[in-house]
């Protein structure tokens, strides 16, 4: 029987506007007055130049759209 680890997902790293429970895993940035915490493992994915977080914002809500980041491949063993 193969015992290889197969991919069951993936999911791009953690930005938050918020303070994060674990800040040693972060690095906090700001911009314009905005605290922006993304994770310290956060690459680029390939073929893009630079990884970009945008603030959105419609009404009352505001979030985080990030652009450029690589995702993290999820393995079962």
């Amino acid at each position: 029987a193969c015992s290889a680890k197969h991919v069951t997902g993936s999911y791009v790293t953690t930005i938050s506007l918020k303070p994060v429970e674990k800040p040693d895993q972060f690095i906090k940035t700001a911009q314009d007055g905005i605290d922006v915490y993304f994770s310290s493992n956060l690459k680029t994915q390939a073929g893009a130049e630079c990884i970009r977080i945008r603030l959105k914002k419609m009404l009352f809500w505001q979030w985080l759209e990030i652009e450029g980041a690589k995702s993290i491949p999820v393995y079962e063993e």
